[in-house]
């Protein structure tokens, strides 16, 4: 018997998602933006919030696990 594939069996994720750069040029538009509603403000905020937190948990475990007698 001949197994039958069918297209979703071949499914990719594309991620569609924007770069931080762009990300964050697009929140400081919003941000400057009188006429911008303040659901996509506090939208901005969060995300650039939450890139803070992750940034400064990177930098944070990079010096901890530097070898403070290394160099």
């Amino acid at each position: 018997m001949n197994e039958v594939t069918s297209p979703i069996d071949e499914v990719r994720i594309v991620n569609l998602a924007p770069d931080w750069t762009t990300a964050v040029a697009l929140y400081c538009e919003v941000l400057q933006n009188p006429d911008a509603n303040r659901i996509s403000k506090r939208d901005a905020v969060d995300d650039l919030m939450r890139l803070a937190r992750h940034v400064d948990a990177n930098q944070s475990a990079m010096l901890n696990s530097a070898d403070p007698y290394d160099g």
